[in-house]
């Protein structure tokens, strides 16, 4: 299929004058002030309608100018007409927000549509209740020992005896998040299955139904700022300043097409087999796969901070025989530099904004493979590491 670019300019934007009272005359801006208000570019594919049904790249790009000239008289007598500060036509770049990328988008993409996708794992639920003993015989130690026993206070001082208090309470939020936590959040779920399961079903009738189960999720919004001081103006007004500052947001989504695999691959519309099928893999039951033993393996949840080994391990599920085709990846990227001027405030406009907006759709990109990345040490990461830390202590000192 051929490619081609089409594009769409605006005009250009004049520059104006200004009357400098130093020298008695009259300045005209360098004129046009900018080439284009505006510029439209697509990069895409053109062909008959057999030929679009396959998916095939595209790259939009978007730049606008916004601004307002400056008119007025400042303090000195100068006198501005329709003068554009210079610096205020610059289009905006993309900051790095720390968007995966297309490989790994694919890889949350496979594992958040797969058909045989759990939405509670039974097996897993019945292995995480193993905590529940050790939870139940911590929260009755703490309080036996903290709280009942006050000859045990009165031994120690009070700062010593709120230490122990403290590190064996956070040992009992450590078991709350990876014990019960998981647990509480499983019953939760299950309190919807009815909802979830017509939902399932639907998908299973799509995806036996010929064409296949295609899916549209969104992957996440990443963002990004930074700010800077510039001058906008010089010559014999001063020298004038503004504040410039980029912002930067990046929307990611994904589509995906399922096809049945294996000895059936059509089955009637809300079937009992689609209903058994789907109600099994809901439940978690049916063929176990290493995702599974992955969830209640020990600190699989501290690595995955950091590599993407369980989504990887869930992509595999085949709970439901299918296949995954037509993987797609799309970003929405806009930046906007917004102007503020800070000075020289009697004169009117010289503030607005420029912005770049990027369309971008990446096709046939395969899964990524284990990868390393750092983690966002956010409030809730903070608080299991410094939990870890704080009970590691206490069984030092013990």
């Amino acid at each position: 299929m051929p490619t081609r670019t089409r594009s769409l300019y605006g005009g250009a934007i004049p520059g104006g004058q200004r009357f400098r009272v130093l020298f008695g005359t009259w300045q005209s801006q360098p004129s046009p002030w900018a080439a284009e208000s505006f510029r439209y570019t697509c990069d895409d594919y053109s062909g008959n309608h057999l030929e679009r049904s396959t998916p095939h790249g595209l790259n939009i790009e978007k730049t606008e100018i916004h601004v307002i000239p400056l008119n007025g008289t400042d303090a000195s007598g100068n006198i501005y007409q329709g003068w554009y500060p210079t610096p205020m036509s610059l289009i905006p770049s993309h900051i790095a927000v720390g968007a995966p990328g297309d490989a790994e988008c694919v890889t949350r993409l496979r594992t958040r549509t797969c058909p045989g996708r759990p939405l509670v794992s039974i097996p897993r639920f019945i292995a995480e209740l193993r905590d529940m003993p050790h939870l139940v015989k911590q929260g009755g130690d703490l309080y036996r020992t903290y709280f009942r026993s006050g000859a045990t206070v009165r031994a120690r001082s009070q700062l010593e005896a709120g230490l122990r208090a403290a590190q064996d309470g956070l040992g009992i939020y450590l078991s709350t998040q990876f014990g019960t936590g998981p647990i509480v959040s499983d019953l939760r779920k299950l309190m919807h299955f009815q909802e979830q399961f017509k939902r399932r079903c639907d998908e299973l009738n799509r995806l036996y139904s010929g064409s296949g189960l295609k899916r549209r999720i969104k992957l996440g919004t990443y963002t990004g700022q930074d700010d800077t001081t510039e001058a906008v103006v010089s010559g014999a007004g001063g020298t004038w300043y503004a504040q410039r500052t980029r912002v930067t947001t990046c929307d990611v989504w994904g589509t995906i097409r399922w096809k049945p695999t294996g000895p059936i691959t059509n089955l009637p519309s809300w079937s009992p087999e689609i209903q058994h099928r789907a109600r099994r893999a809901l439940l978690g039951m049916g063929n176990q796969d290493l995702g599974d033993a992955w969830d209640v393996f020990p600190w699989s949840w501290m690595v995955e901070w950091f590599t993407n080994m369980g989504d990887i391990l869930h992509t595999n599920s085949n709970r439901i025989p299918a296949v995954s085709s037509d993987a797609c990846i799309m970003r929405h990227t806009r930046s906007r530099f917004v102007w503020r001027r800070l000075d020289h405030l009697e004169v009117r406009g010289g503030e607005g904004f420029t912005l770049r907006t990027t369309k971008h759709r990446s096709v046939d990109v395969p899964p990524a493979g284990p990868t390393f990345h750092l983690p966002m040490m956010d409030p809730w990461r903070l608080s299991i590491v410094g939990s870890l830390a704080a009970t590691r202590h206490r069984r030092v000192a013990r």
